[in-house]
């Protein structure tokens, strides 16, 4: 199972590039990538103009070396806002929204939700969240760099200080 994501920077023009991203959109590391590694507008650029990856990695050189980058020939596309890119984004399989504000300089993120609707004709409505600033906290991250959830040795390094 993959967890979608998109990557969105929004111009001082107001226009929108984003491009997908099909594996590993989670906060702990997709988020935690672009907080670490793209932190500047030239490189959100740089990533973005890249077109639809598979899998975000710390440098577009690890992207553009690897074959998984490869398997995407998909352009950035562009929206003329950031309503008209919500407005055709997927609420059910894009489960995070990542954007890179120009003028604020840091992160956003946006999670796809769900609400039962008792009288509705579908039982669930799916949305985005309005963006919040994007953090990784340190719960979810091992000292050694892999998400607690997922480490084995989490105990451990996290007692051990290694």
């Amino acid at each position: 199972m993959s967890t979608r994501s998109n990557i969105i920077i929004q111009n001082e023009d107001g226009l929108v590039h984003s491009i997908y991203c099909h594996y590993d959109g989670y906060i702990e590391h997709n988020g935690k990538i672009l907080l670490e590694n793209y932190t500047s507008r030239d490189e959100v650029v740089r990533l973005i103009s890249l077109g639809n990856i598979r899998s975000l990695k710390p440098t577009v050189e690890e992207m553009t070396e690897s074959e998984d980058y490869q398997i995407y020939d998909d352009p950035f596309q562009t929206h003329k806002s950031l309503r008209a890119y919500m407005d055709q984004v997927d609420t059910l399989f894009i489960e995070f929204i990542y954007m890179w504000h120009v003028r604020k300089q840091k992160w956003l993120v946006s999670e796809s939700k769900s609400v039962d609707v008792a009288d509705g004709f579908h039982h669930t409505m799916f949305y985005h969240s309005r963006f919040t600033d994007l953090q990784v906290t340190e719960e979810d991250v091992c000292e050694c760099g892999e998400l607690v959830k997922d480490c084995p040795d989490a105990y451990v390094h996290i007692t051990s200080g290694a």
